[in-house]
């Protein structure tokens, strides 16, 4: 069963459990109490980079054309 991420609350995913939005670094719900360390779709999702790593790989591609 895969996970279906949608980023539009800053980083907050559904639980695989319960489906409550919670952080997408969560170890546990707050929500349903689930340990998320025994799911490996979310062990999988969780250590994904997240938006700020995409955007600072894009800046310095960024760079390194400009100054090339």
């Amino acid at each position: 069963m895969a996970l279906k991420i949608n980023l539009g609350e800053s980083g907050r995913v559904p639980c695989p459990e319960c489906k409550e939005r919670i952080h997408r670094d969560a170890k546990k719900c707050p929500h349903c109490q689930s340990d998320l360390t025994l799911n490996p779709e979310w062990v999988k999702q969780s250590s994904a980079p997240g938006c700020a790593a995409m955007i600072c790989v894009a800046g310095l591609v960024l760079a390194v054309l400009v100054l090339a």
